[in-house]
């Protein structure tokens, strides 16, 4: 992205988004559904969107323009769930169709946007490869580390575990199921804003 800029490579991002998702709403395979969603991981915008942030916003109003990022986000964490919700799981294919709409109007933003006036100059490759390198050697690191990894493997237990606990210990029907997780994606969004 610092290369050949943060608005091609995040449009290059979104049309991976649409296509994958609605691939990952077609497939019947476990090993393809896998694989999709490895790619989808490796096309999330959020890391580039912040820095693309952090390049473009004005230091004054750095800390409210990362916040309003991440507020996003989660609002569409929220969207994305109560989509889920309301369409059931033989909707499966359906419902990642319709989220797919959300990076194709990504895509139009993007195409007719003017870059924003970068209020400092993106690493060139020698120095953002030093940068890096760098970062390896803070010891503070590991902890970074430590936190990404507790916070993935929480996210994935909350999403894996309270759906199958609810259905095959609770006997509860898919739609129970569902307005379960649009309550929970309506409360994120006044935790993260409190934040």
């Amino acid at each position: 992205a610092d290369k050949v800029g943060h608005q091609r490579v995040l449009t290059a991002l979104m049309v991976a988004n649409a296509v994958l998702l609605n691939i990952q709403g077609q497939t019947r395979s476990i090993e393809v559904l896998l694989l999709v969603r490895l790619l989808l991981g490796l096309a999330a915008p959020y890391a580039l969107s912040l820095t693309w942030v952090g390049i473009a916003a004005p230091l004054a109003y750095l800390a409210r323009a990362m916040a309003n990022t991440i507020m996003i986000a989660q609002v569409s964490v929220g969207v994305g769930g109560i989509i889920a919700g309301l369409l059931r799981g033989h909707d499966y294919a359906t419902a990642c169709g319709v989220l797919s709409v959300a990076p194709t109007l990504n895509i139009v933003l993007l195409l007719g946007a003017r870059p924003p006036r970068a209020t400092s100059s993106p690493a060139g490759n020698d120095s953002c490869l030093r940068s890096i390198l760098d970062v390896l050697y803070l010891p503070a690191f590991v902890a970074v580390l430590w936190c990404i990894f507790v916070h993935g493997s929480y996210y994935g237990l909350c999403l894996t575990l309270p759906p199958y606990i609810l259905k095959e210990v609770h006997r509860q029907q898919e739609s129970a199921v569902g307005r379960t997780f649009q309550l929970a994606g309506f409360l994120v969004v006044p935790c993260h804003l409190f934040l």
